[in-house]
């Protein structure tokens, strides 16, 4: 059996997953119909004030990682996969059908649903669509760790405990989980 490309993205401090949007519907995953026709949809977490947000502050810094806050699920449609850059990194995993099918349950875990079982969309900025998500985020339950804990439940061999910092999934997966690394260098255009 063929195995399916998702792409870690690793910027600045935050980290996200990428899937290719047929490899999505193949495996039945629901995408909201509010969100744009693309080839891929970059899945992220983080603090419902600050992510998203069109200006940051310092204040929304300190309460999001000092005290529990709502969290958001970000949905983006993207024609083509972003580079590799100074700032960025992007990661191609090949997971089997059994790890991807297991990433996207974790993604779809992550949704609050309303008392009809939809998906609550609370914002939508700049092409980012942003759906209330469960648990809350604070300094030990960051947006890294969200990710990591998908690849985990994936059953890539990651810590996401000790993921708090983007930097940490990153090396977690090039040490622990190089086996599934699809190229033997980052994605470049």
């Amino acid at each position: 059996m063929k195995n399916i490309n998702c792409y870690l993205v690793i910027e600045g401090k935050h980290s996200e997953i990428i899937a290719n949007r047929n490899d999505l519907l193949s495996h039945q995953f629901f995408l909201d119909t509010q969100l744009p026709d693309n080839q891929f949809y970059r899945f992220g977490w983080g603090d419902a004030e600050y992510y998203g947000a069109p200006e940051k502050t310092l204040g929304m810094i300190i309460r999001a990682l000092f005290t529990p806050t709502p969290s958001v699920l970000e949905i983006t449609g993207m024609d083509q996969l972003p580079a590799s850059a100074r700032n960025r990194r992007v990661l191609t995993l090949s997971l089997d059908d059994t790890m991807f099918s297991r990433l996207l349950d974790f993604i779809s875990s992550s949704y609050e649903v309303d008392e009809l079982g939809e998906h609550i969309m609370l914002k939508f900025f700049q092409q980012e669509y942003y759906f209330k998500a469960k648990n809350k985020y604070h300094l030990l339950n960051t947006c890294n760790n969200w990710t990591a804990q998908g690849l985990h439940h994936a059953g890539l061999p990651i810590n996401y405990k000790r993921a708090i910092l983007s930097s940490s999934v990153y090396r977690q997966i090039k040490k622990r989980a190089r086996d599934f690394i699809n190229t033997p260098s980052e994605h470049k255009h």
